[in-house]
């Protein structure tokens, strides 16, 4: 929670968004290609803590993460019964887990292109 300032290494910058550019192919009853683009009007002034990320290519094997620590961010839903999403911008800190069991848990819905993580204690990106 951006908010919270016990949050660890907290800084906030206000930037307004010029345009959003969702995934051509998002598929939201299958949760595929759930992943957007945020255009902001200015350059950013990168920081020991504002950073951009690194996506994998295309071609990478997104079991080959397994067992390393990542960090998810969103606005997701934050309950099971919640209306939308929160307005707040959340993150968790998770291990990567294989795709072949986490299909096996998800009933076959798991894509080559999804990144499964563990969600041990209920901490995860989303609880919706």
């Amino acid at each position: 929670d951006r908010t919270d300032p016990t949050e660890k290494n907290q800084q906030i910058i206000f930037v307004s968004v010029k345009n959003v550019i969702v995934h051509e192919n998002w598929e939201p009853s299958l949760l595929l290609n759930d992943i957007s683009l945020i255009k902001l009007p200015v350059p950013i002034d990168f920081n020991d803590y504002i950073q951009p990320i690194a996506l994998p290519k295309k071609s990478a094997s997104y079991d080959s993460y397994e067992g390393k620590q990542v960090i998810a961010s969103g606005w997701g839903k934050i309950t099971d019964d919640a209306k939308g999403a929160t307005d707040k911008l959340r993150w968790v800190e998770v291990p990567v887990l294989a795709n072949k069991p986490c299909n096996r848990w998800f009933l076959g819905s798991v894509s080559a292109t999804n990144i499964c993580i563990k969600t041990t204690g209920g901490t995860s990106t989303c609880n919706g």
